[in-house]
């Protein structure tokens, strides 16, 4: 049965309790013109049936929730398929018979809104000294490393030159933006930063990040420092990064490539 037949069905229905309740009325204007009172009629319904029948061909009951149902799933359907095959807007477009136009917003809006409801929940840095001794043991269970804490180190994502961007966010022959990440020893984040142009480097957008201030700071609860196995000196608890960082006594670096000592090669190693 179509809507328009649904429509027809009910309109005829009202048509025929308009018509009646007009010889109900007429019935009792006779009556009362004879005996000079209104005969109390009495009530055929306490909700007449077209309106009981709300929930199943109401606008918003009906219309409205199935659209907004679709709409949802659709929207997570095209963002999915673009962060795991980074297709263009164009192709996903043809393959949605969606316009490009609104799929660059609803992207952008399904990644917000998944970011909002699983970022403390999926990437959650530790703030309490047990939590961050859990890593290092990982750490030294598998990596064979002590006093290890995380691993830091960038990306670059490769995007559309932004408009008037000029050199800021050129990268070896490409324009990007940086995802700076610290891990724990199962590859785990547990710290991001996204968003720093890709002309920077890793220590310039380390050295302008929350982690490396509350680092610095020794507020977030790293562990004191104590020894290494078969060793009577207190060493602190460290951060491991590449070549590209400052070394420090909580951020530890490999030497530098270029004429490295057998020591020095054993310790990189």
């Amino acid at each position: 049965m179509t809507v328009a037949t649904v429509r027809r069905h009910q309109v005829l229905q009202y048509l025929g309790e308009l018509e009646q309740n007009i010889a109900e009325n007429d019935e009792a204007i006779a009556h009362l013109l004879h005996n000079g009172r209104p005969r109390r009629q009495r009530r055929r319904y306490w909700i007449r049936p077209w309106i009981t029948r709300r929930t199943q061909y109401g606008y918003f009951d009906r219309l409205m929730k199935e659209l907004e149902t679709e709409d949802v799933f659709k929207k997570l359907a095209i963002t999915l398929r673009y962060l795991a095959t980074g297709e263009s807007y164009t192709s996903l477009m043809y393959g949605f018979r969606v316009p490009h136009n609104t799929i660059s917003l609803l992207i952008r809006e399904v990644c917000e809104s998944i970011i909002a409801e699983y970022a403390n929940e999926v990437i959650a840095c530790p703030t309490t000294t047990d939590e961050w001794q859990q890593i290092a043991e990982q750490f030294k269970n598998r990596w064979n490393l002590d006093h290890v804490i995380g691993a830091l180190d960038g990306k670059h994502i490769a995007i559309k030159c932004p408009r008037n961007g000029g050199s800021l966010y050129n990268y070896k022959g490409f324009h990007s933006l940086i995802f700076m990440g610290l891990v724990d020893a199962d590859y785990k984040f547990i710290w991001v930063d996204v968003g720093a142009n890709g002309s920077a480097s890793d220590a310039t957008v380390f050295n302008n990040s929350e982690l490396k201030d509350v680092t610095k700071n020794q507020n977030i609860g790293f562990p004191e420092a104590d020894p290494l196995p078969n060793d009577n000196r207190n060493i602190p608890y460290f951060i491991v990064g590449d070549d590209a960082f400052p070394l420090r006594t909580w951020l530890m670096k490999p030497f530098a490539r270029r004429t490295l000592t057998n020591e020095e090669r054993i310790f990189n190693y």
